[in-house]
């Protein structure tokens, strides 16, 4: 697994975590990633063949959008909460489904950030304590995906 990214629901950067050393990327090239990604969503939204929701249903609920892109050099997978958070992981190709990893680091978030009296929400992720679980998940996660 190479890096993690979260988005807030208007495409902002609020947190990005770099697990592995061969990631040598710019905070601007990390910005721009996540910008980009944010951008293909919104498009995939809008020009998706899906079917019409069923009157009186609740896919309205349901978050749609990228799930996964899978290339010969990487995967990026992606989690969106029902309130348009995105979080998403860049890993080495033909990695495992990250599905549970990612609604792992949301957690975590939902525990250590939004749970924490000082954090304005939807401003870049400051807190220590956050830190500190992702770093578990990762390290609880790494024998599963291998180090990079």
């Amino acid at each position: 697994m190479y890096s993690l990214y979260i988005n807030n629901k208007s495409g902002t950067l609020i947190y990005q975590k770099d697990f592995s050393t061969s990631v040598n990327h710019s905070a601007n090239d990390k910005i721009r990633l996540a910008s980009t990604f944010h951008g293909l969503c919104a498009i995939s939204q809008q020009i998706a063949p899906l079917p019409a929701p069923k009157p009186g249903s609740f896919s309205f609920l349901q978050p749609d959008g990228i799930s996964f892109v899978e290339a010969d050099t990487f995967k990026l997978q992606c989690f969106e909460t029902l309130t348009g958070m995105r979080f998403f992981v860049v890993a080495q190709p033909g990695i495992q489904d990250l599905a549970p990893f990612l609604k792992q680091i949301y957690e975590a978030y939902s525990d250590w950030v939004l749970k924490n009296p000082f954090y304005e929400q939807d401003q870049p992720v400051r807190v220590e304590s956050f830190d500190k679980q992702v770093m578990r998940i990762w390290e609880a996660w790494r024998p599963v995906v291998g180090a990079v």
